[in-house]
């Protein structure tokens, strides 16, 4: 296992310093791959075929971007915005799937301004009344 993890190392390596990409597939050979291992399911380990019945299970979800003109095939955009503007204590809350919908919809507006600036507070509203406060 070492020695293949060294070879998917260098050849990534290789990859970047030659500025290449890895060229996606079209759904339709994506599917067709996925249904080939979904055959063969019961030739791999326990824990493969738990992955691959995971990946059967989301599989619209996982390839919805291919359906989205201009979407990208992975979340990387996504991961990076939040794990550089949040901080710790804020993403452990994004970690079940509930946290992570509030905090988009919170972001969405906050952007759209909709939460604009907060009431004033019940001190600053009596403070109106007195007319003249000594600085002191």
């Amino acid at each position: 296992m070492a020695t293949f993890r060294d070879f998917v190392r260098e050849q990534k390596r290789y990859r970047r310093r030659k500025k290449r990409n890895l060229v996606q597939r079209p759904y339709i050979e994506a599917l067709r791959v996925f249904d080939e291992l979904m055959e063969r399911i019961a030739s791999f380990e326990k824990h493969v075929q738990k992955r691959l019945r995971m990946i059967k299970k989301g599989w619209e979800y996982s390839t919805a971007f291919y359906f989205v003109k201009g979407a990208p095939a992975t979340n990387n955009g996504v991961e990076n915005y939040y794990s550089t503007s949040l901080k710790a204590h804020r993403k452990k809350q994004l970690r079940s799937d509930r946290g992570l919908d509030n905090q988009i919809k919170l972001s969405a507006m906050k952007r759209a301004g909709l939460l604009g600036r907060g009431k004033k507070f019940l001190l600053e509203a009596f403070l109106v009344f007195i007319p003249f406060l000594d600085s002191r």
